[in-house]
C-alpha cells in the first residue's frame, strides 16, 4: 500500500507504529484488541471513518516507537517483553538499532512531522529523557498508567509549563516524596505523545497566537494509547505518512 522504506530513509523524530500481523505475538494482539473501543470513546469516530478517509485502521496498531539519531529507535520497553513489564522488570527507555534482530518480521507505518522546528524540539526532548534514564534510571515502564488510560480512559494533567517541570524533576532525579512515585513512568505512546506535546509547548513561546498545545494533536492529554495517537496524527496537518518500514 505504501512504499517500503530503507533504514537510511528514516529520520530523527519519525514515529513508527507497529502493525498487528497474523504472525504477531499474542501480547501485541491482546494490546491491540484492548484498544479497539478507543477511537469510538475518545475520538467519537469509527475505525471505518479512518479507513474511508485515510486508508488506515488505527486499531491495527499495538505499539509506537521513535527514531532517534544514527537510525536507532527509542521506545519504552519493547526490548523486554510483556511478562518482564508485568513483573515490573521492564527496561525503561530502550535504545536499539532500527534493524535489530528482534525487529525482524515486524512491519511499521512511518509518520513524520512536516514542521522542522517541531521535529528539532521533539528530538531534543527525546535526548533529555534518554540521557537522564541512561545515567540515573529515573524513568520506567508505566503499566498502571497504560491500564488506566487504555481501559478506563483516565486523562493525565494537561501539558503546560508546570506539568512539564514536574515530569522533568522526576526525570532528573530531583523528585523526593514519601507519598508519590519519584520516577517518570511512561508507556510507549505516552512517551511519544509527551515528547511532541512538550515540543508544541516549546513552540508556543515564540508564537502568541498559540494558546495551548492542543493545536498539534487536538488534545493536551499526553497519556494516550497507540491507537488514539495514530488516529490523531492521521487528522493532524502537521504530520504525514511517509511509508512503511520492515526491517
Amino acid at each position: 500500500m505504501y512504499s517500503i522504506l530503507k533504514k537510511s530513509d528514516l529520520a530523527p523524530g519519525d514515529l513508527l507504529f507497529k502493525w498487528v500481523l497474523p504472525e504477531s505475538h499474542l501480547s501485541g494482539k491482546v494490546i491491540a484488541a484492548s484498544q479497539k473501543a478507543t477511537v469510538r470513546v475518545r475520538m467519537k469516530k469509527s475505525p471505518q471513518h479512518y479507513r474511508s478517509n485515510y486508508g488506515i485502521d488505527p486499531t491495527r496498531f499495538s505499539h509506537v516507537a521513535l527514531i532517534y539519531r544514527d537510525f536507532d529507535i527509542l521506545e519504552y520497553d519493547e526490548g523486554s517483553g510483556i511478562l518482564e513489564i508485568v513483573k515490573c522488570k521492564g527496561e525503561g527507555c530502550v535504545k536499539a538499532p532500527s534493524d535489530a534482530g528482534f525487529r525482524h518480521g515486524h512491519k511499521y507505518l512511518v509518520i513524520r512531522s512536516n514542521n522542522p522546528r517541531l521535529t528539532y524540539h521533539a528530538v531534543a526532548n527525546m535526548t533529555t529523557i534518554y540521557t537522564h534514564w541512561k545515567n540515573k534510571r529515573t524513568s520506567s515502564y508505566g503499566m498502571r498508567k497504560l491500564v488506566t488510560s487504555g481501559v478506563f480512559y483516565k486523562k493525565s494533567a494537561p501539558i503546560c509549563d508546570k506539568k512539564i517541570s514536574e515530569v522533568l524533576a522526576k526525570i532528573r532525579g530531583e523528585k523526593h516524596s514519601w507519598f508519590h512515585t519519584n520516577r517518570a513512568n511512561f508507556f510507549c505512546s505516552y512517551f511519544a505523545t509527551f515528547v511532541y506535546l512538550w515540543a508544541a509547548n516549546d513552540l508556543m513561546r515564540n508564537n502568541p497566537s498559540l494558546k495551548d498545545p492542543v493545536w498539534l494533536l487536538g488534545t493536551d492529554d499526553s497519556r494516550i494509547t497507540p491507537v488514539e495517537l495514530a488516529a490523531r496524527l492521521l487528522e493532524s496537518e502537521y504530520f504525514d505518512i511517509v511509508g512503511e518500514f520492515a526491517p
